[in-house]
């Protein structure tokens, strides 16, 4: 059942830290259960990828995440 929570993190296995969230209790993330995956990014390096986080989590990212959820964007490697 959607819930209409998003979760954006960096991950380097973005496939393990799923698999970690959805079995997990007591927490943030088990409350909203089950999480599927809708989108990955990759970056060349975790300076890059957590410049994106911050803007997607921001003020400024209202409209890229309207428009990244919205769309449902797959998995795009």
């Amino acid at each position: 059942m959607p819930t209409g929570k998003h979760y954006i993190r960096i991950a380097a296995d973005v496939d393990r830290r799923l698999n970690e969230h959805n079995p997990k209790t007591g927490r943030w993330t088990s409350s909203y259960k089950p999480w599927e995956l809708i989108a990955v990014e990759e970056y060349p390096d975790r300076a890059q990828a957590s410049r994106r986080e911050r803007l997607l989590k921001g003020r400024s990212g209202s409209s890229l995440r309207k428009e990244l959820y919205g769309e449902g964007k797959i998995r795009s490697q």
